[in-house]
């Protein structure tokens, strides 16, 4: 008889079994990884889809409703790259009947600004809109149409509270203003504001202006027939105080 122990195999069977499991493992995460990564592209891409837009206009039109009291609605509606929105037949109703119209409302504002807290508008334009506020503003009510309304702003900057408007032209405009006798205490808590507008090149064409006063005033309304003009001015809403 020999001696010599026999000795014993070691099991690869373990082994071979973590091995696969582990390589099984690092192929999920990879493949986790590589969808998330696809659909953080691809989220930015859906939202220029129509389809993709008009279920997101169809719940944001349900949510303003619900929260303002209003039956809001909007007809049409397209989102171009990057920033280009356009809006047509834009209606909020108020018991039945008509507090905002807008037969088309477009927006255009360069993104690359927005990250340094700067807003940069191409351009806007509100065209054929009807108003009639009632109560959405506490302070004044506004009646009457307007037929089109164009600014352009270069320079918005919401850190320091400061815009220029490059341009802002009203025409074919008949509006009036209806100043209550008194306006319900703000019980809401905020930062005083200092928003301060520079108004570069203000025309208007064709416009009425109309201004009712409360009871309590020595006159009833006056009435402003402006025309075609050309003003430069200066919105202080920091010290309520509109210059020209």
């Amino acid at each position: 008889m020999s001696d010599e122990k026999e000795t014993p195999k070691t099991d690869q069977k373990p082994a071979q079994k973590l091995k696969s499991c582990w390589h099984r493992i690092k192929k999920i995460a990879m493949w986790v990884i590589i969808s998330l990564i696809i659909l953080i592209i691809l989220i930015p891409v859906l939202i220029y889809l129509p389809p993709v837009q008009r279920f997101a206009v169809d719940k944001a039109s349900k949510i303003l409703s619900e929260k303002t009291g209003m039956d809001v609605s909007v007809g049409e509606f397209r989102l171009k790259f990057p920033l280009d929105l356009s809006m047509g037949n834009v209606l909020a109703l108020q018991d039945g009947d008509t507090a905002v119209f807008a037969e088309n409302l477009d927006v255009s504002v360069e993104m690359l600004p927005l990250f340094s807290q700067r807003i940069v508008v191409d351009e806007v334009k509100l065209g054929n809109a009807v108003l009639h506020t009632n109560d959405l503003i506490p302070s004044l009510k506004l009646d009457g149409k307007v037929g089109s309304l164009t600014v352009k702003a270069d320079s918005i900057d919401l850190k320091n509270e400061y815009g220029l408007v490059n341009r802002l032209h009203l025409k074919n405009t008949d509006l009036t203003i209806t100043l209550p006798d008194s306006v319900p205490p703000d019980t809401t808590v905020s930062e005083p504001t200092i928003w301060k507008f520079d108004l570069a090149d203000v025309r208007t064409e064709n416009v009425n202006l109309k201004i009712c006063l409360p009871p309590s005033a020595d006159s009833t309304s006056v009435t402003a027939r402006l025309g075609d003009g050309h003003i430069k001015g200066t919105l202080d809403l920091g010290n309520s105080i509109l210059s020209f």
